[in-house]
């Protein structure tokens, strides 16, 4: 990372100075299990064109999602039905790409080592969003 004219950004000078590393922008440097200065790679094992494919793929379903609301409202207040059936449209895609997001999410999370903070929380993410689906499903 430089700036304009030759000198380091002042965010790879920020990142050097709480000892980052700067050479690689995908390693994350931190400390597991209290051994300090031990880098794990936690760059994404799945790529489409050298980006990580989960991250590219929960903007639809969230999307969808917050489409078919507006849908609902715009329904409630215009009286119109066809805003219903487009906000059915909206859920039946988001739910289809927010599953398509998680088996690539899940690929990411099976590379991550064990016994890492990041694993347990990846766990966490993955693990809420099976409830939610499970409650939504229950619930409709």
């Amino acid at each position: 990372m430089r700036s304009r004219v030759g000198s380091p950004s002042p965010l790879a000078a920020l990142a050097r100075g709480y000892g980052w590393r700067t050479d690689v922008a995908p390693v994350v440097r931190f400390c597991p299990e209290g051994v300090p200065g031990r880098d794990i790679d936690m760059e994404s094992k799945v790529k489409a064109l050298g980006h990580p494919v989960h991250p590219m793929l929960i903007v639809f379903p969230l999307g969808l999602l917050a489409t078919a609301v507006i849908f609902d409202i715009l329904e409630l207040i215009t009286g119109n039905g066809d805003f219903s059936i487009a906000a059915a449209y909206a859920i039946a895609a988001g739910v289809i790409g927010g599953l398509v997001a998680a088996v690539f999410g899940l690929l990411d999370w099976l590379a991550i080592p064990t016994g890492t903070r990041a694993r347990r929380l990846g766990l966490w993410h993955g693990g809420g969003n099976v409830v939610v689906c499970c409650c939504s499903r229950s619930a409709g």
